[in-house]
Parts: C-alpha cells; structure tokens; sequence
C-alpha cells in the first residue's frame, strides 16, 4: 500500500496540535481554580473612642497570653474575633465600603470574614447592645448576615441596609434609616417607615 509523505508530516503536527490544547485547557482550569480561592477579607477597624477591646479568638489568647487587648485604630479584624465596648464606641469597615457602628456596652463577634473568587461574605453576631449598619453588598453573590439572639438579618447584592439595631437576650428592635430598603416580618405586615422602631 502506497501512503503519501504529507500523511507522515501530518501525524507530528496533529499530536503537536493536541498537545497545546490540552495545556490550553489545563491553564484555563489554574485560572478558574484560582479566581475561587477563598481568602481573609480585609477588615478594619476605622474608628475607635474610649474603652473598646478586642479578643482574637483563642489563637490570640495563646500568642498574647491575654483574652482581651485594648483595640485601636486600623486594627486589622479577622474570623473569630469578637469586640466589646464599654463606655466606648467602633466603626468597622469591610471590604465592600460597608460599615458597622457598635454603640456603648455591646458586643460584637466575626463568625466569618471571607471572600472566594473576590465575593464577600460576611457574618456577624451582635450578642447584645446597638450597632448601626450602612451596608451595600456591591459584588454579584455577596451576603451580609448579622444575628442576634432572636433574629437574622441579611443583605444580598443589590439591596442596601441603613438601619439601627438593640439587641437583647429575648428581643430586638430595629430602627430603619433614611435609604434602608429593607423587610420585617411584624404582625400587622406593614413596611418599616424611616426612622420608626419596630420590637
């Protein structure tokens, strides 16, 4: 059987061809792969007055020999940290701009400070006392979730929460702000007007 010369030409170029595809498809699996790594997000403390402390979490406690440190400005905040003020005030900022003021005698703990593939997500607790949210997730799948005691609040992309928030071991009371779009669930199924508190 007579095979022409080109076919032989052909079979080296064709494995070559393959072989670039295939490295072409791995590196497009390394980009993809690492445009989902999760990561810490970056978390700050932006404003601090009078007697605000914080707690890194048990890690902390081991390296610093102490719970509790007295917090500063542009502390850097992570995952298990808590907050606590006493006749003392904070203003937390996150990654996204949005920001949490924690009034006097509260506290505030940081379950989860992450982002994966540049999306935050963020979740608070606010075991007791005020702390104001003006939170705008920007970023397409974002969630903000703050709880308490007796209630959960979230904010996805494309909604906007300026509300105040007490917390108390058995209720809460929410003060919607000018620009807040959010819902509560209430017995009489009214909208929160701006500015009204609803327990």
């Amino acid at each position: 059987m007579n095979i022409p010369r080109c076919f032989y030409l052909a079979l080296p170029l064709l494995s070559l061809s393959l072989v670039t595809t295939h490295a072409d498809a791995s590196s497009d699996t390394n980009t993809s792969t690492a445009a989902l790594q999760t990561y810490d997000q970056i978390v700050r403390l932006s404003l601090v007055e009078g007697d605000v402390r914080v707690s890194r979490g048990k890690e902390g406690e081991h390296a610093t020999g102490s719970e509790w440190g007295k917090a500063a400005v542009n502390v850097p905040i992570q995952s298990g940290f808590s907050l606590v003020t006493g006749t003392g005030r904070a203003e937390i900022e996150f990654e996204d701009a949005s920001t949490v003021y924690l009034g006097d005698n509260s506290v505030l703990t940081f379950n989860e400070l992450s982002a994966t593939g540049g999306v935050p997500y963020t979740e608070l607790t606010l075991v007791s006392g005020t702390a104001t949210l003006h939170v705008q997730p920007t970023f397409p799948g974002e969630e903000f979730t703050l709880d308490t005691p007796t209630a959960r609040f979230s904010a996805h992309y494309g909604g906007k929460a300026f509300m105040r928030i007490n917390s108390y071991l058995d209720a809460v009371a929410i003060t919607p702000l000018e620009g807040s779009n959010i819902s509560v669930a209430i017995a009489a199924a009214k909208k929160p007007i701006a500015g009204q508190t609803v327990t």
